[in-house]
């Protein structure tokens, strides 16, 4: 019988704990998407005041469509908004 998600738990959690805490201490207001396993890791961040804005999956094929809308909100290039994702693994799609 598999463990399931029980012992890998702390390694989806860490990283984005880790720049909650730094998102909070900055003092500035932040838009966070978590790629990281959310419907698992917001829900445990908010108990400590810490939830991600919202949870977007694990899959980097999300980053355009999210420079295509970024930059339509701030009526600017495409090529000129940078986003970078911060999760526990990629995924290559052929």
């Amino acid at each position: 019988m598999s463990a399931q998600l029980g012992p890998r738990l702390p390694w989806h959690l860490a990283l984005i704990y880790k720049l909650m805490q730094a998102v909070s201490m900055s003092g500035q207001t932040v838009q966070v998407l978590n790629a990281i396993y959310p419907d698992v890791v917001n829900p445990i961040l908010a108990k400590v005041g810490l939830a991600p804005t919202t949870g977007i999956e694990d899959l980097a094929n999300n980053v355009p469509a999210l420079r295509q809308a970024v930059a339509g909100l701030l009526n600017m290039p495409r090529e000129q908004v940078d986003v970078r994702l911060i999760m526990s693994r990629y995924v290559s799609v052929i």
